[in-house]
């Protein structure tokens, strides 16, 4: 169903108001919430009970969550050999699918979702969102954009690199001479 809603209930404890919804739950990073998919009628009945139980939620559409598949649709969209797009590290068999625009800034970001919607993405889980990456990449972007979005974006393009490297050499070179002046 396309008007599918994710609704997330921020609370350890379920309580017998919730019995009533398919709900799932969830060990994030901030604890333990629950998690269901609901139509837009469901949902408001929802809220109404969360917010009379003063429980903290949160809402958005499916299409912003992370799906299961995620990783098929990535390795049947682009074909090997991958490299690391923040690193350029030539990946082998270790390699990670990473959400360009990160899952979680999709589900709470209306920012984060208009970066995907000019770019003509609709779902957070589509392929031109999804990039190779190495673990340590990974874990070291975990949910954050800025510099990072933006070396995902660049980085699929060998001039990006090429530049990178030289601007480091050139940088390096001059403090180089700069610190033989001073000591000389």
């Amino acid at each position: 169903m396309d008007n599918e809603i994710c609704v997330d209930l921020f609370t350890d404890i379920k309580e017998s108001w919730m019995f009533g919804y398919d709900l799932k739950q969830v060990s994030g990073p901030n604890g333990i919430y629950y998690t269901a998919t609901v139509t837009p009628d469901q949902k408001k009945n929802l809220l109404k009970e969360a917010s009379r139980h003063r429980v903290r939620y949160r809402y958005y559409e499916k299409c912003w969550s992370r799906s299961n598949t995620y990783r098929n649709d990535f390795f049947q969209y682009y074909s090997p050999p991958y490299r690391c797009r923040y690193c350029n590290r030539k990946l082998s068999k270790k390699i990670v699918v990473d959400h360009l625009i990160p899952v979680a800034k999709a589900k709470k970001s209306a920012y984060a979702r208009f970066l995907l919607k000019i770019q003509g993405i609709q779902n957070v889980n589509d392929p031109r969102n999804l990039v190779p990456s190495c673990a340590r990449c990974n874990l070291r972007k975990s949910d954050k954009m800025g510099l990072w979005v933006l070396r995902g974006f660049w980085g699929k393009y060998k001039i990006y690199w090429v530049c990178y490297y030289m601007s480091l050499f050139l940088l390096l070179t001059a403090l180089v001479c700069m610190i033989g002046q001073y000591y000389f």
